[in-house]
This record gives structure tokens, sequence and C-alpha cells, in this order.
């Protein structure tokens, strides 16, 4: 599992709260996830296509988006993920990977992510998710490869 290599980093409270979001979410426990956001939390999601949100703010709306999760996809793997400096200490830089399925299609959701993460007080009050959309898309059958 992650930080095999890395445990000095587990010593940063950040890298230990996005840890265990990520254990959290490949044991599926999406409300487990959600509770790491602060009430005024926000979600970004900056290479969203149309029709699917850009932003999620506060704690409930995170909540609601990821009930929905489930349903469309699967996670079985993330990788170690790899965790670059920020002049703010506030602020986590993350990389990291994903092995994955759609729960509709059964096609591969293998994605990479880069992740911008800011706490306050123990909890995420920002966090913007770089991925690309044309890799969930085509999982969802939403487009056609080619």
């Amino acid at each position: 599992m992650w930080m095999s290599h890395q445990e000095d980093a587990l010593k940063n409270p950040h890298i230990r709260l996005f840890v265990s979001g990520y254990r959290a979410l490949l044991d599926g426990d999406f409300e487990g996830f959600a509770d790491m956001w602060a009430e005024d939390g926000s979600m970004e999601f900056p290479y969203a296509p149309e029709g699917f949100p850009q932003r999620l703010d506060g704690k409930a709306a995170i909540r609601e988006h990821l009930r929905r999760f489930p349903e469309m996809l699967r996670i079985d793997r993330f990788s170690e993920p790899v965790f670059h400096p920020s002049q703010d200490g506030r602020v986590l830089i993350a990389e990291f990977s994903c092995e994955g399925r759609a729960v509709t299609t059964g096609k591969p959701y293998n994605q990479k992510y880069i992740s911008v993460v800011e706490f306050r007080d123990g909890r995420i009050v920002k966090y913007r998710d770089y991925w690309n959309p044309l890799i969930a898309l085509r999982a969802l059958d939403i487009i056609k490869e080619g």
C-alpha cells in the first residue's frame, strides 16, 4: 500500500489525512472521505467537461457528489503518491494514479491525478483535482474511443 518507502512523510499531518482519505475511498467509505472536509470546504475540477461539476462548495455538496461516485466508477488501486513541496505549509501537492473500472460498462478507468489540497485545522478547505476527463468519458461510454 501507499507510503511503503516514505514512512517519514507520515509525520506530516496533511499527508496522513490525504493517505487516510484515499484508503477510505478504496474501502468504499465515501462518507468518511467527505468527513475530511471543513464545513466551508470546496472541491474543484478545473478540467471537468460540460455537464460535470467544476466546483462544489460546502461539505454537503461534496458529500452529495461523492454519493454518486460508486454508481459510476470503482477504484481498485491507487499508486503510491509523490508529494511535491509547497511554499505554503497549509498546501499539499500530490501526484498519483489509480486503476479501476466503470461500473456500468466494465471498461477500465486508469487515471492520473495531480491534486492541490489546502488544509485548515486538520480539515480540507480546498481540493483542486486535475485529471483527464477523456478517460472517464470513455470508461463510461459517453464518448467512444477514436
